[in-house]
């Protein structure tokens, strides 16, 4: 009999759906940013797979995090946070502003975005705001990233969901257990 997996080795099922809006990469990824649309898990996928929404993710996760749709590979350039593109993997969680997501929501985003600091060999440092530019090597949220970032407020986490979000990740980060795989490299 094949050993259980311990709860926190599980990534949601992964759906891909190639956006249009993705180009070449033009630098090397230093930062895995957490971006939330400000809208539904069905209508971001239906907005991102026109060429005239002219935005995408590497990946969006429903509000649950239990369904997710990969609209980049991982080594394409996702068009979410302006100057910072090509410096980073972009992972969205469905919703508005924040804390409305459950813990196991936040933890289930946690894993992935620990999946891919693990996956670039990077540390799982958060950084606030203002996120230098080029960026140092960690995971932030879009609202981090300022101007340059597109001047954006998203996911507006904050208080005690902030830190059990920050503190999961590490967590992930250092008990690792990752898959080889997860979506298009």
């Amino acid at each position: 009999m094949a050993p259980i997996k311990p709860w926190w080795t599980i990534l949601p099922p992964l759906h891909v759906e190639l956006s249009p809006n993705r180009s070449a990469r033009k630098a090397g990824v230093r930062l895995v940013v957490v971006h939330d649309p400000e809208g539904n898990y069905e209508g971001t996928v239906a907005f991102i797979g026109r060429r005239t929404a002219q935005v995408s993710y590497h990946v969006l996760g429903d509000f649950e995090f239990k369904r997710v749709t990969q609209f980049v590979p991982w080594g394409e350039k996702a068009w979410s946070c302006a100057a910072f593109n090509s410096y980073s993997d972009n992972i969205s969680i469905a919703g508005f502003k924040g804390n409305s997501w459950s813990y196991a929501a936040l933890n289930r985003l946690a894993r992935a975005v620990a999946f891919r600091l693990n996956k670039r060999g990077l540390p799982a440092t958060f950084i606030s705001a203002p996120v230098a530019f080029p960026p140092p090597k960690g995971f932030t949220f879009h609202s981090e990233l300022g101007s340059k970032g597109g001047g954006h407020t998203d996911p507006g986490l904050t208080g005690a969901k902030k830190w059990f979000f920050i503190s999961a990740v590490k967590f992930h980060r250092k008990v690792g257990g990752f898959r080889k795989v997860w979506g298009v490299e």
